[in-house]
């Protein structure tokens, strides 16, 4: 069975010209299309995020939705690439990690949504004996930027082979969570730190859906700023037998929410 693909991250913001600024000058995000107060914005002819203007949304703290939604670069190559331009254009970032099986970039838009771009290992490099290795520790910006010597670091959009990677939610309870996520959506718990955070996925990936209960245990307010549905899509099979666990008919999506109150769609890849 083939890897699933994260799909569309859906977003509620207050203001769409300034988020629609940062993603294409700051990120490299092209915008595809435009539906009244919606505004689709990927890579070549797949969109992987959705901005809908709400402005009389409010942000509510303390409460479970997103943490950071995660972008995944073809290669190093690549991330290098971002992070010299996020560098150049002084861009505030929050952190840079290697986390074993990954090299990655944290910063937040303008409306303090968190973003992850990252490059993957190799998955042979993932694992010792059964054991995913996956840790924090600096990243060594020195050794990723050394693969650009030589190569053409001139930035304007992201590689066509993007994608989003994961989504890291903030959650009310971490085992309740993981009980939903394994029986309702069929992910696998690869690694689960202590009760304040959990890393999901299918197929051995390393996560898919990372959890947390660093923010505040209060369910996902309905129709506020930040996080409001993100998209998992699956081979038919899995679609067909996570419809049956949800006692749900359906041909292409269905949605789902989970016990924090944050919105799932599955569609059928």
């Amino acid at each position: 069975m083939t890897q699933p693909t994260m799909g569309l991250v859906h977003l509620n913001v207050a203001r769409l010209e300034p988020l629609i600024q940062f993603y294409t000058e700051t990120i490299g995000l092209q915008v595809n299309c435009t539906q009244q107060n919606t505004v689709h914005l990927g890579v070549h002819d797949r969109d992987l995020l959705a901005l809908t203007e709400t402005p009389t949304a409010k942000r509510v703290s303390g409460t479970a939705g997103l943490y950071h939604f995660a972008i995944l670069l073809p290669s190093r190559y690549d991330l290098a690439k971002s992070l010299v331009h996020l560098v150049r254009t002084r861009t505030p970032l929050q952190g840079l990690s290697d986390h074993g099986v990954s090299e990655a970039i944290y910063l937040e838009d303008p409306e303090s949504n968190g973003i992850e771009i990252y490059a993957d290992r190799p998955r042979s490099q993932w694992y010792t004996g059964s054991r995913l290795q996956m840790v924090t520790r600096a990243l060594n910006v020195e050794d990723l930027t050394r693969t650009l010597r030589g190569q053409e670091t001139t930035f304007t959009t992201l590689h066509p082979d993007t994608y989003i990677g994961h989504i890291h939610l903030h959650v009310g309870h971490i085992q309740t969570t993981e009980a939903y996520y394994t029986q309702q959506v069929g992910l696998d718990v690869v690694v689960n730190y202590g009760g304040s955070a959990t890393f999901m996925s299918y197929d051995g990936y390393h996560h898919h859906i990372g959890a947390n209960i660093w923010a505040g245990r209060s369910p996902r307010h309905e129709g506020t700023l930040g996080l409001e549905k993100f998209e998992l899509r699956v081979h038919p099979s899995r679609f067909d037998d996570l419809a049956n666990r949800n006692g749900i008919q359906a041909t292409d999506s269905f949605t789902l929410k989970d016990p924090s109150n944050n919105t799932i769609v599955v569609c059928r890849a």
